[in-house]
């Protein structure tokens, strides 16, 4: 078995519900081991809506290969229920890590060639992860999350549930 770590994103209304969506699926075919808190986080451009955004970790008897079009199905499947506007995203599933895995082809990189450079993606792994070593960069995840953090890069989601409770 293999674990994957996951960021997840949305920018639609109902955000959180598609985050939920997501989980769910992921769950059908994946074990769910680990899901960091939801936090609020604002897009790169001013016509952007706020994101919610998480971190998970799965396991999976896929190959890195077969799990990452597992994810861009489940991103096509959920997006296909909400047609979108530009800058709306009903989801987004970044492959961040798979076992500590490097590859670079056409189709997948991995680690995820921005993660160490996104607040929104370091700071929820970094929750639940913080000990995760970044396999090119020879970092934690913690220390990935510091280097990031800047007061505005968003909010803790007090949502009162974890994505699990729904």
């Amino acid at each position: 078995m293999s674990q994957a770590l996951v960021a997840m994103g949305s920018n639609v209304p109902d955000r959180k519900d598609f985050l939920h969506q997501a989980v769910t699926r992921l769950g059908f075919s994946c074990k769910i081991l680990l899901i960091s808190d939801i936090y609020e986080t604002y897009g790169h451009f001013e016509k952007r809506d706020p994101y919610l955004n998480c971190c998970i970790e799965l396991e999976t008897d896929m190959t890195s290969q077969q799990f990452i079009l597992f994810l861009q199905e489940t991103e096509r499947q959920i997006g296909e229920e909400k047609p979108l506007h530009e800058f709306k995203t009903a989801i987004d599933l970044d492959l961040i890590s798979f076992d500590q895995e490097i590859t670079r082809t056409p189709k997948l990189t991995i680690p995820h060639p921005e993660a160490h450079r996104r607040a929104f993606v370091m700071i929820p792994l970094a929750q639940i992860k913080p000990q995760w070593s970044h396999p090119l960069l020879r970092k934690s995840a913690e220390d990935l999350a510091k280097a990031v953090y800047w007061s505005g890069w968003g909010t803790f989601f007090a949502s009162g549930k974890s994505l699990l409770d729904f």
